[in-house]
């Protein structure tokens, strides 16, 4: 069957007694009652629907799961005697929803309850079905990709002569993915842009041998345990589920028995060109004909839009007062703090006073090193975080300082310099990083810092690629009014004293 195209509404199940044919009553939609008009010369086999089946399918009212036939299908018959023979393509009513396919004029005759097969738009065997690794939908709430992904089918036809009929029963499962965004800020600049679900417990997809009518329980080549299904950018500016706005179909093999799957749901911002993918785990029973719906919250886990910067002990953050400041990288706003606002300049004390405004809670210089240097720090470039309606991701993780062994405040590492009194050399630590993430297990003795750049003269830089966070503890080491800071520009870590005070960085207590 070239299409299924599934409306669907509510969580749940559903058995797909489609039987590929008219889904409606005959009488409740003028037109589709009419069989297709096809000459009647040779042997023909015409898909139908009794009542009984239209019960199973319906969601809610006006609302349900409607199977129809693609310009192109045909099925395979067999006959009394020798292999399956192909129809030629089917010859469709206006809605698709009935077909009727013609046998070959080569004298081959049919009997009552004879087999027919339904393999796929591109299948070439009565007696093999391959389920797609790789599917692809480019309209949301469209299933039509169904035959080309695997959709399959089986049913005995009945009839004599030359005239038979069918109802024929899907036996491949498939799934409705329903995602959302709760971030109303960050949903409608959001794309989703592939779906890739993996099973832990055996092959999903891949060739299966289909003689018996059935799918077997194992494909017979081509296995293949994660399928992925490509969209065409849906968008998620919805809270709740909307099928409209992104549902997602994909065709999987079936079973009786549940199986863990892990789904990567991946999402891009057009604007950032950031792309990465959000990670679910789910048990599932996919029964053969049935459509299970999947919901998925795809929000980041994380939102920084109330983050603020400030020049190094600043009264104020960077913008107080400020309307429409920079949110996007190159973004600028000249109404920056200049030296005659005493709320948002920076403080011009120096060793060995320590910072007592907006740095007073971040760590001083001894602690910052040791963050650096005892606190594993893993370099993530994957972990997506939002901020100010958009997508970002990256940043470092540090053990917190409980799990730091021998952590001290007035002591450097080494156990001997203290870096916050006065005559204390320089600081100017860096450690080349490779991209690493605490794992799932760990991530409990970690806390995060992203990358959310830093301001300059008024422009917002390097979101996403770089972070700068200011410590409590002002440098010795000049007569300019510098400051110590931690920064993670992409694969280094530095600890340093010779930053200039009027950058604006967050001011962070580190855990």
């Amino acid at each position: 069957m070239g299409g299924l195209m599934m409306k669907i509404n509510t969580l749940s199940a559903l058995v797909l007694g489609l039987m590929m044919a008219a889904c409606n009553d005959p009488n409740i939609e003028s037109g589709t009652d009419k069989k297709p008009s096809v000459e009647q010369e040779g042997i023909t086999f015409e898909s139908i629907a009794h009542e009984a089946s239209r019960t199973t399918i319906t969601h809610t009212p006006g609302n349900g799961a409607l199977a129809f036939w693609e310009t192109g299908d045909y099925i395979f018959v067999r006959p009394t005697s020798g292999a399956y023979e192909r129809s030629e393509a089917g010859t469709l009513n206006t809605d698709k929803t009935r077909g009727v396919f013609k046998m070959p004029n080569n004298g081959r005759k049919y009997a009552d309850q004879c087999e027919v097969r339904y393999t796929g738009k591109n299948g070439t065997s009565a007696n093999r079905v391959t389920i797609a690794s790789s599917q692809s939908q480019s309209t949301a709430n469209d299933f039509s990709h169904a035959g080309e992904s695997g959709d399959c089918g089986s049913a005995k036809a009945s009839g004599s002569g030359q005239s038979f009929k069918f109802n024929l029963e899907h036996k491949a499962a498939y799934l409705c993915f329903l995602p959302r965004c709760m971030n109303t800020a960050l949903g409608p600049n959001i794309r989703l842009t592939k779906i890739v679900i993996t099973s832990q417990s055996g092959p999903i997809a891949g060739t299966y041998d289909f003689s018996s009518g059935n799918l077997s329980t194992s494909p017979i080549s081509g296995s293949s345990n994660t399928i992925t299904l490509t969209t065409n950018n849906f968008l998620l500016s919805n809270t709740s589920a909307n099928p409209t706005m992104n549902a997602s179909y994909m065709v999987i093999a079936p079973s009786n028995a549940a199986r863990t799957f892990k789904i990567d749901y991946y999402i891009k911002d057009p604007v950032t060109t950031v792309e990465g993918a959000i990670s679910k785990t789910l048990t599932l029973t996919t029964k053969a004909g049935e459509i299970s719906d999947v919901t998925a919250n795809l929000t980041p886990a994380a939102d920084y839009s109330s983050s603020k910067y400030y020049m190094w002990d600043a009264y104020q953050d960077y913008w107080s007062g400020v309307a429409n400041p920079p949110t996007l990288n190159d973004e600028y706003n000249p109404n920056y703090p200049n030296n005659s606002d005493a709320n948002r300049w920076y403080s011009d004390v120096h060793l060995p006073l320590e910072a007592v405004n907006s740095c007073a809670i971040t760590p001083n210089a001894n602690e910052m090193l040791w963050y650096a240097q005892k606190g594993n720090p893993n370099w993530d470039t994957s972990t997506l975080w939002s901020g100010h309606g958009h997508l970002y991701k990256g940043g470092l993780w540090l053990l917190k300082r409980i799990y730091i062994s021998n952590f001290r405040s007035d002591l450097a590492p080494d156990l001997f310099t203290d870096y916050t009194a006065l005559g204390a050399p320089h600081i100017d630590y860096t450690i080349q990083l490779s991209p690493s993430v605490p794992t799932t297990s760990e991530q409990y003795k970690y806390f995060f810092l992203p990358s959310l750049g830093y301001l300059y003269n008024g422009k917002l830089n390097k979101v996403g690629f770089y972070g700068d966070f200011w410590s409590k503890t002002p440098s010795y080491h000049t007569d300019h009014d510098l400051g110590v800071h931690l920064l993670f520009p992409s694969g280094e870590l530095i600890v340093a004293d010779g930053c200039p005070r009027d950058y604006g960085f967050p001011a962070w207590a580190f855990d």
